[in-house]
């Protein structure tokens, strides 16, 4: 059994009440509300402003949201009594691995944003093969071009790289246009026309009309997508990443897109993003193609989306709590 599983075996015949202590870096106006939720499911929960130093020691679970690394490894360090650490974001690739003690379990919130970034991706995905920003700048220059050919999506492939909770929402969703479905994954699955691991890579690329980029960011998948692989991609292919823009080159990918304008590229997830209200700078002017589709990471930021990734998260913190598995356990040597 790997050490990170250990948690699991010390809480199945525990029945008393865990303490959690959340530290979500957002505002939440219903605190009371959601402190009743996790009490109804076996926890108690504080928010770290309401809870003094000298207490951290008595909460076993810490909730994390939008916090600093920094700020993480802090807490850490304050909690000798903590068992599990749960995310609200589905990415933990910025997670202080080296700080958190092994025996730690860290879960995910994998699949929590699913359903809005899915909408997204397909959103993205139809305005460049329907080619309506192509289209629109050009009869804002008068040109009125009624021959111009859009795409027809209906029998083609999308290919999902990260068959996970994104890449199935989205699957789901292209599915009602008639488009096949080729997956990577890690898990198995029956569902889709075509399915594979990581080695099927090539050949998944060269056969997908488009594809969506659903995979976490760690050390195997940086720079994951670069000028070989964008070059197995049919000449007209769609690149669709709303994962996270560093599984893909940027030079490489600025490359592809100016040198082929029947490829489209749509990008929610960028290399360098702005904090605190800063201007938005790129290292290449990728909104000035025509090809490219782009949205300030903000696919899966729709109403009530802060309800809904908490009680995701409080969903897998009552699993831990009852001695059961919880979903999305991440696995430490993907990124250390």
């Amino acid at each position: 059994m790997r050490k990170h599983m250990r948690p699991i075996v010390f809480r199945l015949f525990r029945s008393d009440c865990l303490k959690v202590l959340a530290s979500v870096g957002m505002y939440i106006e219903n605190k009371e509300s959601i402190r009743e939720k996790f009490s109804s499911m076996g926890s108690e929960l504080s928010f770290e402003e309401e809870v003094q130093k000298e207490r951290m020691a008595d909460y076993e679970i810490l909730l994390v949201g939008f916090t600093p690394s920094s700020k993480i490894a802090e807490l850490v360090a304050q909690m000798p009594s903590l068992k599990m650490l749960q995310t609200l974001s589905a990415g933990v690739e910025r997670l202080p691995f080296s700080r958190i003690p092994e025996h730690v379990l860290i879960c995910s919130n994998a699949g929590a944003y699913a359903l809005p970034i899915a909408e997204h991706a397909i959103a993205m995905m139809l305005s460049l093969g329907k080619r309506l920003k192509y289209n629109e700048l050009r009869m804002r220059d008068g040109i009125f071009d009624q021959s111009s050919h859009n795409r027809l999506f209906a029998g083609k492939t999308l290919g999902v790289l990260g068959y996970g909770g994104i890449g199935r929402a989205t699957a789901n969703i292209a599915r009602c246009f008639g488009m096949k479905i080729y997956g990577i994954g890690r898990r198995e699955c029956n569902e889709c026309d075509y399915y594979g691991d990581m080695s099927r890579l090539d050949d998944f690329l060269s056969k997908s009309d488009a594809v969506l980029i659903s995979i976490p960011l760690n050390k195997y998948t940086r720079g994951l997508i670069n000028r070989s692989k964008l070059e197995l991609m049919k000449k007209d292919g769609i690149l669709i990443n709303v994962a996270r823009a560093e599984i893909v080159v940027e030079d490489d990918l600025f490359e592809h897109v100016r040198s082929n304008p029947s490829f489209g590229c749509a990008i929610d997830v960028w290399w360098d993003e702005p904090r605190h209200g800063s201007p938005f700078k790129m290292k290449h002017d990728f909104l000035s193609l025509p090809n490219v589709i782009a949205s300030p990471h903000n696919s899966g930021i729709v109403d009530g989306i802060e309800e809904m990734a908490l009680t995701a998260a409080m969903k897998n913190i009552a699993l831990f709590a009852s001695g059961k598995m919880p979903g999305n356990v991440v696995r430490r040597e993907d990124y250390v």
